[in-house]
């Protein structure tokens, strides 16, 4: 059943011609209809793009393609989009009107996300005590052929703080497992009054990218393959190992993004753009997350030219080929905005240089081991013998150091402490400038790559995948020095707090570099929100905590530790429970013996870092971040206290891989508190 807002409106004929042609004219207006001709179509698809040097098996897929009203010809359809079918979009008070044709060998449909439907256009085939008419939209058989309407209402619609369009997916359910693994999925946008051409198009926007970050499981596909191969593939809009096609925008150019993340299983994106700061939702961030079926619209300015990472930060996910690439070229009809400073803004802008080396340090997980641990958690990932390492590992770790002569470290031995792993807190204003004089006094290359800042590519510190530019790092003995401009892009919205948390980290092999502990947090401040000597004003206290998974398997110093800890002839490193105990993971307090690690915050395990102190009623700016092998959202509680997120009061903190928050918590319950956070004591 279609849905009428004028239902038996033909009746008022003789009524309306009585009135004043004004009223005519606002009777007369009916809404506006988009139509759009959408077929399944089947295809033999390519996971590496047709790349010759990358050539893989083909696979048969069904997909939804555009075609001309007739269905004789099909329209065409970017590259980029890969797998995805056409994009959709209308505005409130619009109606979306699809006939779909079924040109495949099996019954498919076109089932919406985000928008008003009635039975008749509602695509997904289930049990619902309908009428058989109102069911013929449930199914449609090979050859055949139906219409859909769906109602963009003002309940629907994007709200005043909403993004411009809201993003959601169109699928075919049928067998959502199926088809989707198939390939049937396309984006539909559902914008604000105003915000579409007569085209379709974005107003005010000069590109507009959907990006689907799809785990496609062969194996549960409508078309299953008939060997026993492992045919999960990770994949931006259907192409794996860097091989989506055609992604460029121009410098100083407004992009719409529209991120999807969809698998037939669990699992977490975190999406991430080298060099770039997005906006979503009227907060900067520098990665989003994004869970299976979850979608999200953020947008960014590209400023420097060149050729830009795109990825998921998730564990494992850029290893098994979820990464494309994005070039960012000049284009004459954009140019740099022209800004001057003010001489207000001049004077609270300054340069902030650090004296930062990487260096090899044994490092120990549990240095005070509360004498209540359980005997057999502490016997299964902290022992040292033979066979197991123990709780103490060679790793690398970020120093401050006072000059360039890198002979007098800098970081007071208490803040030390209490940073534990983490490298010195980097901290600058918009319109400051970074300068990072870095030496490597470690025995491998490594680099510092900041998130959260809009860069230049000689100073983005990223070795990357195959297909993209390759920065090697600094070598062993050599110095390098980063100089990071903190430009107004990056500056942290109205309704963000006044410094936002990011991670720096190296990247000559992202995960091997973390693994190995070169990690810190950097906080990019609004303008005056840091006083000479870079401490936060308005905060009484600052603290700061990673949640940080070491998978020690992966650091480059494993042979090392295993040559330093254990006796090395009895060693098996392909025994699972071995690959266990050198997990060091961030996650809650826990005695459960089935979790197969252990628990890190600032790189000390369960209980072992120091205990904090505050004064009762002091106001103390946590910033909170996740970084290293998770594969999930890990949640953050201070037992017995709220605090403050983006205006808002909350008693738990969501974080994705491979991101921060910051929070303001008033310290006003006497005790000592932690559990999922370090310890700290709250004294009266």
């Amino acid at each position: 059943m279609r849905l009428h807002s004028w239902t038996g409106a033909w009746r008022l004929l003789p009524v309306l011609v009585l009135l004043t042609v004004p009223h005519v004219k606002a009777a007369q207006q009916q809404p506006k209809e988009r139509h759009y001709y959408i077929a399944a179509v089947e295809i033999n698809w390519d996971y590496s793009g047709n790349d010759p040097h990358r050539l893989g098996p083909t696979y048969k897929k069904v997909v939804f393609r555009e075609y001309d009203k007739d269905f004789r010809q099909a329209k065409t359809h970017p590259s980029w989009l890969g797998l995805l079918g056409p994009t959709l979009r209308a505005v409130e008070g619009e109606t979306i009107v699809v006939t779909f044709r079924n040109m495949a060998t099996g019954p498919h449909s076109i089932h919406p996300h985000g928008v008003a439907y009635g039975k008749q256009s509602e695509g997904a085939n289930y049990f619902d005590n309908t009428s058989q008419k109102e069911k013929e939209d449930d199914v449609v058989q090979p050859n055949g052929q139906h219409v859909y309407h769906w109602e963009v209402t003002s309940d629907v619609s994007p709200q005043p703080d909403d993004p411009t369009c809201l993003t959601y997916t169109y699928v075919s359910h049928i067998n959502v497992v199926e088809d989707y693994n198939a390939g049937l999925i396309g984006t539909l946008l559902v914008c604000k009054p105003g915000s579409l051409d007569e085209l379709g198009q974005q107003v005010g926007v000069h590109h507009e990218y959907v990006f689907l970050f799809g785990v496609f499981d062969e194996a549960e596909s409508t078309y299953k393959p008939g060997s026993e191969a492992d045919h999960l593939k990770y994949t931006i809009n259907g192409y794996a190992m860097g091989s989506l096609p055609d992604v460029s925008v121009c410098a100083y150019a407004s992009v719409s993004l529209h991120l999807l993340g969809m698998s037939s299983e669990p699992e977490i994106f975190s999406v991430h753009m080298n060099g770039q700061v997005l906006q979503q939702n009227q907060h900067k961030v520098a990665s989003v997350g994004l869970i299976s079926g979850s979608t999200a619209t953020a947008s960014m300015v590209a400023l420097h030219t060149g050729r830009w990472l795109l990825s998921s930060h998730t564990i494992g996910h850029v290893e098994a080929g979820m990464y494309g690439f994005v070039d960012v070229k000049k284009c004459d009809s954009l140019r740099a905005p022209q800004r001057r400073m003010t001489v207000e803004q001049k004077r609270h802008s300054r340069v902030w240089t650090y004296y930062i080396a990487a260096e090899e340090v044994i490092w120990d997980y549990a240095p005070e081991m509360p004498e209540h641990i359980d005997g057999d958690f502490k016997f299964q990932y902290l022992r040292q013998s033979s066979t197991r390492i123990g709780g103490k590992y060679k790793k690398a770790v970020y120093t401050l150091y006072t000059n360039a002569s890198f002979t007098e470290k800098s970081e007071p031995k208490q803040k030390k402490k209490e940073l534990g792993i983490l490298g010195p807190v980097i901290r600058a204003q918009i319109r400051d400038v970074i300068k990072i004089v870095f030496k490597n006094l470690a025995s491998r290359p490594y680099s510092i790559y900041p998130h959260g800042l809009t860069l230049e590519k000689p100073e983005e510190g990223v070795n990357y995948p195959a297909g993209g530019n390759h920065s090697h790092g600094v070598q062993p003995g050599e110095t390098h020095t980063y100089t990071w401009r903190v430009v107004d892009e990056d500056e942290p919205f109205e309704g963000d707090p006044r410094c936002l948390t990011r991670l720096y980290h190296s990247a000559v092999d992202t995960p091997r570099d973390i693994a190995s502990g070169l990690i810190g947090q950097i906080l990019i401040c609004k303008s005056q929100s840091l006083n000479i000597r870079g401490v936060q004003l308005k905060a009484d206290k600052e603290q700061h905590a990673m949640f940080a998974v070491f998978d020690e398997n992966k650091s480059w110093y494993l042979e090392d530790n295993i040559r330093q800890f254990t006796d090395r002839s009895k060693v098996n490193k392909a025994d699972p429970d071995f690959y266990k105990s050198n997990v060091m993971h961030t996650c809650c307090r826990t005695t459960d013996l089935n979790v197969n690690s252990l628990t890190a915050i600032n790189g000390y395990v369960y209980e072992s870092g120091p205990v904090l102190g505050f004064c009762n009623g002091e106001i103390v700016t946590w910033h909170v971040s996740s970084i290293g092998a998770q594969d999930y959202v890990q949640t953050v509680t201070f037992y017995g206290h709220t605090f403050e997120l983006n205006g808002r009061t909350e008693d738990y903190l969501s974080l994705y891989p491979m991101s921060g928050e910051t929070i303001s918590m008033d310290m006003d319950n006497i005790g000592q508190s932690g559990h999922t956070m370090p310890f700290f004591k709250i004294n009266a």
